[in-house]
């Protein structure tokens, strides 16, 4: 595990294991809760005041968290998982916020951001950040694409290479699916 230059506060019976943290800015903060499992991830942030927050009992390994610009936040419920080449962006002044149970697959995607700015011809931002919530108990598919604005409602599942964006209206306990995803079942329930 490399540190240098930020507050990181790893609680009782976590097993870390070639994680690298890269800082680069002040105030920068990892917090984990107990009993997490972290292998072979990278923590980037680029900016300042920024949070990666971790619950109890999650598992990830091979994944890239990153926070660009300041005050992004990355944040985990417990007893979830993230599969292996996922990679979550929260950039300036957004939220990536994942609810507690969840299951997502590998080679998932999520940003808040465009990461280029778009403006009119009378210089009006176009497409600014936006956080993204996924609520609890959710199952997500493999290649999954989350964008800005996206918002996941409870027991819902995400079917594999599906795009999901602001526009995906759905209820909880649902299956959204499709490119971009929309709801094609209703009132379903999901276990591991």
């Amino acid at each position: 595990m490399i540190l240098k230059n930020r507050r990181t506060a790893i609680k009782g019976h976590c097993c870390v294991h070639n994680v690298v943290i890269q800082d680069e800015g002040h105030g920068n903060k990892l917090l984990t809760g107990r009993n997490v499992i972290l292998e072979n991830c990278r923590f980037e942030f680029i900016g300042g005041s920024n949070m990666i927050s971790l619950g109890d009992g999650i598992r990830i390994s091979g994944v890239t968290f990153r926070c660009e610009k300041n005050c992004a936040i990355i944040e985990i419920g417990k007893g979830s998982w993230i599969g292996p080449n996922s990679f979550l962006l929260a950039i300036d002044n957004t939220k990536i916020k994942i609810g507690e149970k969840c299951a997502i697959a590998r080679n998932c995607t999520m940003r808040t951001s465009d990461s280029h700015f778009i403006f009119d011809s009378n210089g009006r931002h176009l497409n600014p950040p936006q956080d993204i919530f996924i609520g609890n108990h959710i199952w997500i598919g493999e290649q999954v694409i989350i964008l800005k604005g996206a918002n996941i409602e409870d027991g819902c599942i995400v079917g594999a290479r599906s795009l999901v964006t602001s526009n995906c209206k759905h209820k909880d306990n649902s299956i959204i699916a499709g490119m971009p995803a929309r709801m094609i079942k209703e009132d379903i329930t999901w276990m591991l």
